[in-house]
């Protein structure tokens, strides 16, 4: 979904896309009606993704998401602002950066996923809700799945990124606290 602002949203519009965000991070099924009155269930299977100007204005949705900011305007920081350009401007090693991680991602096994999950389930304030502890476990997982993608590639974590995993880690939970 693209160009989400929910303020510019008629109230039953924004209410059906809310229901289908929490139908599908509560795995709930799909309906779908057909032309001939008949209605399909599906399985939601699938994250949403959702990108626009604005987040959403209920709890219980902002508690389902994880939430990334990429503004221009929050980058106040000489350096952040030169980094940000420098990554922008490379589209084509973004996408091979994206691709690889996809690539890297199909071959973890399921088993792999579920123990980095859990793992990451641990590392969080038990103070949390549980819908956010699962939120920054799966958050936890991507970590780890750029970690295997350096590891394949022969380059340690501390070699790419100037920020250790464990911090990486803090600065989740951290900016999960903030944002709720």
């Amino acid at each position: 979904l693209d160009e989400f602002k929910p303020s510019k949203m008629d109230k039953v519009r924004i209410n059906a896309l809310y229901n289908h965000f929490r139908d599908a991070y509560d795995t709930h099924d799909g309906t779908r009606g057909r032309a001939d009155q008949s209605v399909v269930v599906y399985e939601l299977l699938a994250p949403v993704i959702v990108a626009g100007e604005e987040s959403a204005d209920e709890t219980a949705i902002r508690e389902r998401t994880i939430e990334l900011l990429f503004s221009k305007k929050d980058l106040k920081e000489a350096d952040h602002r030169m980094a940000f350009n420098r990554i922008s401007s490379e589209g084509a090693l973004l996408q091979s950066f994206g691709r690889s991680l996809l690539e890297v991602a199909l071959r973890i096994a399921p088993a792999a996923s579920v123990a980095w999950y859990k793992e990451g389930k641990k590392l969080f304030s038990a103070e949390l809700p549980d819908r956010i502890q699962s939120n920054l476990a799966c958050c936890y997982v991507g970590l780890k799945v750029i970690e295997k993608l350096c590891a394949d590639m022969g380059v340690g974590w501390n070699t790419v990124f100037p920020i250790q995993m464990e911090p990486s880690i803090r600065y989740l939970e951290l900016a999960a606290k903030d944002y709720l």
